[in-house]
């Protein structure tokens, strides 16, 4: 207790008090009753005094305290609080022996952090002493063992591995480090390193492996939609049966059993499509778009195969590409039709005997006579690709491709002087250059030769190149 200066003179003067009563005892009985009073008053005093010194301690404690509390209800100042050996809330488990900085969240007192660094929540819970680092943070009875090791939920768990885990479920023991088990019940996992359930479950239509998954052979009913990739969480309503394949979340396929595929494109109608290019969007009921850019299809069952800042607004309405065109009326095409007359039949002179006409044909098959023939322009088997500008004395062989309207059209371009394309899709631009198989490729150099293979690319004169 502090002596304050007001406790010192009142002692001061008890004790000459208290030496008069002892002078004067034997010869004043009514002086000595005199000072027996005064020291009571005194007495009073002193106690009075240590009662208003408590209660200035304690009200300098409340000033220091970091809490305000009102109404049962303390809130701490905006500080940081520091629990060297650990925190219980709620109820004290008397048989548990804590661990260091441990964190217990216990409504009956049955839960027990044993481990340094552990926490449980839940009821009957138990980290044991070898299990530092670790948690329950839910369910019933379960137990951890393992450092570094957790279980989140269910019943009767067990982890006695190190990293390990149980998600949930009823009497599943872990034992092997690095080892998970999701849920279901008496599952144990002894291996480390091993999940359950694994991925070629039984139950799983997929077989996965080196982070490819493969289906079994079975159809996939999606009622809601797909996104493949990432998904717009800003401002996309995805609609039901719809169908999105978006890198960065731009695409947004809002009508109902509406695709959209490229960058920033919008399929808003029901049954719309964007199949590719950026910033289209088809808002007329089955509109499309194929590609190009900032294009719109407002018109019904209108369409847009590519081209910039293009608008279909009739019905039925068709652009095939260009720049800011548009089409207003029902069934307008851009660009419009050109037709040519039917060319007038050319009777075919049939073959004599004597072999003047150089083939004779039977069954679809015409055969040469013993000629050679000359063709100064080239020849192209198969089919023609309309976009090419093809050389002089070049050769093509080519299959051809299905384009969107159903027709066959062909796919290499011989366009250097005497080059020869075959293959699918190569091109030869230069001089006396050939492809003579693959796929995709090109030459640029004079004389230049590749032989197959995909996306090759040569520009060196006189070179030759290989699928290795």
């Amino acid at each position: 207790m502090k002596i304050t200066s007001e406790s010192a003179i009142l002692g001061i003067g008890l004790i000459i008090l208290a030496y008069e009563v002892y002078f004067l005892k034997s010869k004043d009985e009514e002086i000595l009753a005199e000072c027996k009073a005064d020291i009571n008053v005194i007495h009073a005093e002193i106690d009075a005094l240590r009662e208003a010194s408590t209660a200035a301690a304690s009200s300098r404690n409340l000033e220091t305290s970091p809490f305000t509390c009102t109404d049962n209800v303390c809130t701490a100042e905006n500080k940081l609080f520091q629990f060297p050996k650990g925190v219980v809330i709620g109820k004290l488990n008397i048989t548990c022996p804590y661990g260091t900085a441990s964190l217990s969240v216990d409504l009956e007192g049955t839960n027990c952090p044993g481990g340094d660094n552990s926490v449980t929540f839940g009821k009957s819970n138990s980290v044991e002493a070898t299990g530092s680092f670790s948690s329950i943070t839910g369910g019933l009875n379960n137990e951890v063992k393992g450092s570094f090791s957790s279980i989140t939920g269910g019943q009767d768990n067990k982890v006695t591995g190190k990293y390990s885990l149980v998600s949930g479920g009823w009497k599943n023991k872990v034992s092997g480090e690095r080892s998970s088990i999701l849920g279901g019940k008496k599952q144990t996992v002894k291996s480390a390193a091993k999940f359950y359930p694994t991925t070629k479950s039984s139950d799983s239509p997929f077989i996965c492996e080196s982070g490819w998954c493969t289906s079994v052979n079975k159809h996939f009913l999606f009622p809601e939609g797909i996104v493949i990739g990432m998904k717009d969480v800003k401002k996309c309503e995805y609609g039901t049966a719809s169908l999105t394949v978006d890198l960065d979340g731009t695409n947004c396929a809002s009508g109902d059993g509406a695709v959209a595929f490229g960058n920033h494109n919008i399929a808003k109608h029901d049954h719309t499509t964007v199949t590719g290019g950026k910033y289209n969007t088809a808002s007329g009921q089955y509109s499309s778009i194929s590609g190009g850019h900032n294009n719109f299809a407002t018109g019904y069952i209108s369409s847009i195969s590519g081209g910039i800042s293009n608008e279909a607004i009739g019905t039925l309405s068709s652009i095939l590409g260009g720049a800011f065109n548009s089409t207003e009326n029902e069934n307008e095409i851009f660009p419009q039709e050109v037709i040519i007359p039917a060319p007038i039949p050319v009777p075919v002179p049939v073959p004599t005997p004597n072999h003047t006409h150089p083939f004779e044909c039977k069954d679809g098959w015409c055969t040469s006579s013993e000629h050679h023939f000359l063709f100064p322009k080239g020849i192209v088997i198969g089919h023609k690709k309309p976009m090419c500008n093809h050389g002089d004395g070049i050769l093509s062989v080519d299959s051809g491709r299905v384009d969107g309207g159903g027709n066959i059209k062909g796919s290499n371009c011989p366009k250097g002087d005497g080059s020869v394309t075959f293959g699918r899709k190569n091109k030869a631009s230069g001089r006396g250059s050939s492809i003579l198989g693959g796929k995709d490729n090109s030459v640029d150099g004079e004389g230049t030769s590749i032989l197959g293979g995909e996306e090759k690319k040569s520009k060196i004169d006189f070179s030759t190149s290989w699928e290795a």
